[in-house]
């Protein structure tokens, strides 16, 4: 039952109404009427081996709105009647059965269109969805077509096979031109399209010099007919390369109609010879146009799409930059509290220490044996914590690299002997010109082997522990690395975290790669002119 409704929705009330008021309608259905009126004149005097009328009619069908589907009815049952030669005295119940045939058939096109064709969508898919409508359309008049031959409307020669081989022929030209003239209507309608940036005037100039150079070469000499035809397919490549699915399709319907025109009075076997090239010549032009539409959204897609990328990307330099000076001036405030830690510690703590060891160191002498064995035990205690401190203060503020420089820290043994309280050996190996190096790359660079000398320390299975840092051009190389044993846990997730030292790299506008497959690998790679070379500042 629903399937029904479907089929008779078509000349239904719409549901929901139209904005525009009947008076419009009315307008525009007689407008309709007239224009095939038109059609019909150019038809018959101009045409004759295209059916524009009904080409025009089932074309139309698939795109002019529901309330315009009257109109179309009633041009359809003109059309058979021109057709048919139809009398009133006679063949009126024929007639009638024809009608109620066709007005079917036009029912079918329109629940077809509603199911499976988005007639605003200019693309390829939907293009070949109305050729196999109106090619299924045209096919559907083989009954008609039987009719007019076996009730003798017609005077031919030919057998009844290869009237209806002509017939079919003649309506599938027809539906495929009419729709390439529907697409060109529609695209010079659209307020988006790129019409104003095709090169038209070129275009209608080369296509009627090229109509007319066959037009003429046809008059001159008739036997060149069959090289012409396989002339024909390059101006629609051609054409198509240079101005798109327009130029396919502007150049196959001023061919068409040249030919059209030069068959209009020539003899039916030259016009038999010709549908069917003109038949696949128009279905050529429709796919390649088709493909050169396809390929025009397709760019413009990538277009879109690499723009909004080239944005994206945009925005994430913007932020990775942002994120460069944030992590910078966070690393730069560390630095200045590390080292305003150290001074206290310094002008604080060790002080205080030392004084108490001046004051031991005085009384030692004083006392009994108990005390003076007592009062040792506070000295080594005291000699012990103002080590520690001092050792903590060099820790906090690397004075050594401010001294020595950055090699020398690392060739000396101020890595190695903190490694060897976890039993683990240190090499460096270095080759390195620091004198092009700011004060604050190379505190950068001492911080970077400290992260790593901590994490080498947190695991017990290191035993081995290796700095390489090397010049390249204008980057600097440095390479970390120790022999644990276990880099993964079970759930395959590293078991250190190299949070600080990435943190300290990306300050540095540097790179890092981590290498967990033989013990741990870093590879830092960093600029030697750094824009964040105020890492230090003030340090």
């Amino acid at each position: 039952m629903q399937n029904f409704n479907d089929f008779l929705a078509p000349f239904q009330k719409p549901q929901i109404p139209s904005p525009l008021d009947t008076t419009t309608k009315i307008w525009h259905s007689f407008a309709l009427l007239v224009l095939f009126g038109v059609i019909q004149q150019v038809n018959a005097h101009v045409i004759a081996h295209i059916d524009l009328l009904f080409g025009g009619i089932v074309v139309l069908a698939l795109f002019l709105p529901q309330y315009l589907r009257w109109s179309l009815l009633l041009s359809l049952f003109y059309w058979l009647s021109l057709l048919l030669e139809v009398e009133l005295q006679n063949h009126i119940v024929w007639f009638v059965s024809v009608c109620f045939y066709e007005a079917m058939v036009l029912c079918v096109l329109f629940v077809l269109k509603k199911h499976y064709l988005n007639v605003g969508n200019m693309r390829l898919k939907s293009l070949v969805v109305q050729m196999g409508l109106l090619l299924l359309s045209a096919f559907a008049q083989l009954p008609v077509s039987y009719l007019v031959f076996d009730n003798g409307l017609v005077t031919s020669e030919l057998s009844l096979l290869m009237y209806l081989v002509k017939t079919q022929l003649f309506l599938y030209a027809s539906v495929l031109y009419i729709l390439c003239v529907t697409w060109l209507v529609k695209f010079v309608r659209r307020d988006d399209g790129p019409f104003m940036h095709i090169e038209w005037a070129k275009m209608s100039i080369q296509i009627s010099i090229i109509a007319m150079l066959i037009v003429g070469l046809y008059q001159i000499q008739p036997n060149i007919e069959y090289l012409m035809r396989m002339v024909y397919f390059i101006p629609l490549v051609w054409f198509g390369y240079r101005f798109g699915w327009v130029g396919v399709f502007v150049a196959v319907l001023l061919l068409i109609t040249a030919l059209s025109i030069y068959l209009h009075t020539a003899p039916l076997t030259l016009v038999m010879e010709y549908q069917t090239f003109l038949v696949s010549y128009l279905l050529v032009a429709l796919l390649l146009g088709g493909m050169f539409i396809e390929q025009h959204i397709i760019e413009e897609e990538l277009y879109k799409a690499k723009h909004q990328v080239t944005i994206s990307n945009q925005e994430l330099q913007d932020k990775n930059n942002q994120l460069k000076v944030l992590a910078s001036d966070i690393i730069a405030i560390q630095e200045r509290e590390r080292k305003k830690l150290s001074q206290e510690l310094h002008d604080e703590a060790a002080q205080n220490i030392t004084a108490l060891q001046v004051g031991i160191k005085l009384n030692e002498k004083k006392g009994s044996v108990t005390f003076q064995s007592h009062l040792s035990i506070i000295k080594n205690q005291a000699a012990e914590i103002y080590q520690k401190v001092y050792e903590l203060v060099h820790w906090l503020r690397p004075r050594i690299v401010d001294e020595v420089g950055l090699v020398a820290t690392l060739q000396s043994t101020y890595f190695a002997d903190r490694l060897a309280r976890a039993n683990i050996t240190y090499d460096a190996h270095i080759i390195l010109d620091e004198s092009a190096l700011s004060i604050e790359l190379k505190i950068a660079i001492f911080r970077l082997i400290q992260e790593a000398t901590l994490l080498a320390m947190e695991n017990r299975s290191v035993t081995k522990f290796c700095v390489h840092l090397s010049q390249h051009q204008d980057k600097i190389k440095l390479v970390i690395s120790d022999d644990r044993e276990q880099a993964y846990t079970s759930t395959n997730t590293p078991i250190f975290d190299p949070f600080k030292i990435e943190y300290q790299v990306l300050a540095l506008a540097g790179s890092l790669s981590i290498e967990l497959e033989l013990g741990m690998r870093l590879q830092i790679l960093l600029p030697m002119h750094t824009s964040a070379d105020h890492l230090g500042e003030g340090a």
